[in-house]
């Protein structure tokens, strides 16, 4: 529907029923993450293009003809007259100009007057912010033909809407899988039309994704600016580690309820990784093992339900289910304690391409299959539970304080 081409390619992502490379995938130019609308009225929107390069024009043409109607001579000129740009990606640019300028916001203040009743701008640009940024234009001629505005000089057209909406505009280009994934089917079940998923790169890298669950809302805020925001919110920090695929780990201890308190820390921990798209929580068997002491031919694992597991691309995995008490380590050693989910315990192929196996096989002598590091994967049954702020180009994930989780 979008018009892009889909061909076999190496996305280098790990999936959770085995590895994302060589599936379908195509090359998105950039991204452009919409918002709620603005309490400001209709504005005039379209898209400039010119020696190579494409951006994001918008005006309140309504204000400007307030203006000139309030002054004497049908003039308008500076915060009455404003033209905003965002740039967007482009296909000349170099990589340094899609990572520094692709978002990049300006704002061009123009005078000039209106005739014919207001439907005829015939202006110039004055100035600019940031300088050096954008150029004034030497030359407006904008006119209104019915739900637009034109310009003849450079060939910008404006379409109006009904009113605008925040955005952000993601870095580009971005290589993205192109295959049906289940997600959209419970979705559809739901009545929800899901058609996509937005992945680690570049939404967690470029910015600090803010996630309300009981809100039901997502905020999303410059990466430099999520300690002052985690601070300003009180959120405890829970410093994070890189990983392969660009995924980020946090650490993860056992909580049993009746055995230790928060205060007094956590004894063995595991890596965990951060996944906002998994529904559950999983324990690699050496974790299962290192935090409960639990193996496979265990009574309680033969007797568990099972939970069947199913990642990008198609793969699946069946995996046992318990109900445990897990803790979430921050930067003071101290543990938040989210209330008890069901846990899988499993093998997945996403815990090999993450964090690896051990160096000796598990038979004696160091023979035999090597086992996986020891391994956990954070899902949505305890993410969905309490306002958190992720920020992967820190790492770090921010969440409220152990005293405002509400008793398991």
């Amino acid at each position: 529907r979008l018009g892009l081409p889909v061909g076999s390619g190496s996305v280098q992502g790990a999936a959770l029923g085995g590895s994302a490379d060589n599936l379908e995938a195509t090359l998105i130019p950039g991204l452009e993450l919409l918002g709620d609308p603005l309490v400001r009225g209709p504005r005039y929107v379209g898209t400039w293009e010119g020696d190579g390069w494409r951006a994001r024009c918008s005006l309140d043409w309504d204000a400007w003809v307030a203006a000139a109607e309030a002054s004497a001579d049908g003039r308008v000129s500076g915060t009455n007259a404003e033209i905003e740009y965002t740039v967007l990606p482009s296909p000349e640019m170099t990589d340094e100009q899609l990572t520094g300028l692709v978002g990049c916001f300006g704002t061009e203040r123009v005078e000039g007057e209106l005739r014919d009743g207001g439907t005829h701008f015939v202006g110039k640009g004055v100035s600019v912010e940031p300088k050096g940024f954008l150029a004034v234009s030497e030359r407006y001629e904008f006119r209104q033909e019915g739900e637009s505005l034109f310009d003849p000089v450079s060939g910008l057209r404006l379409r109006k809407l009904p009113g605008e909406r925040s955005s952000f505009v993601l870095r580009g280009p971005m290589l993205a899988t192109s295959v049906p994934f289940m997600q959209a089917d419970i979705a559809k079940r739901q009545g929800v039309e899901l058609e996509g998923m937005l992945g680690q790169l570049p939404l967690y890298r470029d910015l600090a994704v803010e996630v309300l669950p009981v809100e039901q809302r997502l905020r999303l805020h410059r990466a430099a600016d999520a300690d002052a925001v985690a601070e300003a919110a009180g959120l405890t920090r829970l410093p994070a580690e890189d990983l392969a695929s660009g995924l980020i780990g946090i650490r993860l201890t056992h909580l049993p309820l009746l055995k230790k308190t928060e205060e007094e820390g956590p004894d063995e921990s595991v890596i965990a990784i951060v996944d906002t798209g998994s529904a559950n929580t999983i324990l690699n068997w050496p974790a299962a093992e290192k935090l409960l002491g639990l193996k496979r031919d265990d009574r309680v694992i033969k007797e568990a339900p099972l939970l069947r597991a199913i990642g990008v691309g198609g793969g699946q995995v069946d995996m046992p289910l318990l109900t445990l008490s897990l803790g979430l380590i921050s930067g003071d050693q101290q543990i938040l304690a989210p209330r008890p989910v069901r846990v899988a315990i499993g093998d997945a192929d996403i815990f090999s391409q993450i964090v690896g196996r051990e160096e000796k096989g598990s038979w004696p002598f160091g023979l035999g299959p090597k086992p996986q590091r020891a391994c956990a994967l954070i899902g949505q049954d305890v993410w969905s539970q309490q306002r958190y702020l992720l920020s992967a180009s820190d790492p770090a994930v921010f969440m409220a304080a152990a005293q405002d989780w509400p008793p398991p």
